[in-house]
């Protein structure tokens, strides 16, 4: 089961945040995955301590413990940690979705298994949170659409860890698998949803007649596999 959702607009909270010294966000039509453009989150903090919110006025998404939420994040290299906010009643509850240790667009997830069994929460909004590093003072993290399902796709075994590489990711025709052994992989596409839509045994796959979105790759060795997120961009 996966459910889609337009990435809600978030809006500064200076009385969520601490020591921040600029935050502000806009629509970018020129850095996006889908649609006609993605959330752009700026900020800047004044103190090594600080963090900023982003909160949703209207907020939309109800979520429950056995689910999955997984986001389209385009990164600042800050090392800062992406937090979502959910709420249900006074329980406010900040998960980790990610650390912004990369720069272009990466698919994140996260298991809301740390939530209250038997409540509903309502994701509200985003919270970065200012880690130690060169590039902390401040960024912009670009958000695109927002996934919803039941288990978690990334899954990469001990041994394919450090060993496969796929690129490009985002992929527009020709996504290609490297793998540090002579063994040749069979690669599998799969829809969110469980389905699969393409299989090959090759170091490469040819996916230029699947739509837009995103999927996951199953890369399966003798003794091994693993799945990474893949996004298809037109």
């Amino acid at each position: 089961l996966v459910d889609g959702f337009e990435t809600p607009t978030y809006v500064y909270d200076p009385l969520q945040s601490s020591q921040v010294s600029t935050a502000s966000v806009s629509l970018n039509s020129s850095k996006k995955l889908f649609g006609s453009y993605s959330n752009q989150q700026s900020y800047s903090f004044a103190q090594n301590t600080a963090n900023v919110t982003f909160v949703n006025a209207t907020p939309t998404i109800t979520v429950t413990r056995d689910k999955v939420i997984g986001l389209h994040v385009y990164g600042d290299l800050s090392g800062n940690e992406l937090q979502l906010q959910l709420i249900s009643g006074v329980d406010v509850r900040y998960v980790k979705l990610c650390d912004l240790n990369f720069f272009g667009w990466e698919f994140a997830e996260v298991k809301l298994t740390s939530l209250a069994e038997s409540a509903n929460y309502e994701l509200t909004g985003i919270r970065i949170v200012r880690n130690a590093g060169v590039l902390s003072a401040g960024g912009d993290v670009y958000l695109d659409n927002m996934l919803l399902y039941d288990a978690a796709i990334q899954s990469v075994s001990n041994v394919l860890k450090d060993n496969a590489k796929i690129y490009p990711n985002p992929v527009r025709d020709i996504l290609h698998v490297s793998i540090s052994t002579n063994e040749s992989p069979v690669l599998q596409l799969f829809s969110i949803g469980g389905i699969l839509l393409k299989e090959i045994k090759a170091n490469e796959i040819n996916i230029h007649d699947v739509s837009s979105g995103t999927y996951f790759l199953r890369i399966k060795l003798k003794n091994s596999s693993a799945s990474y997120p893949v996004m298809i961009v037109r």
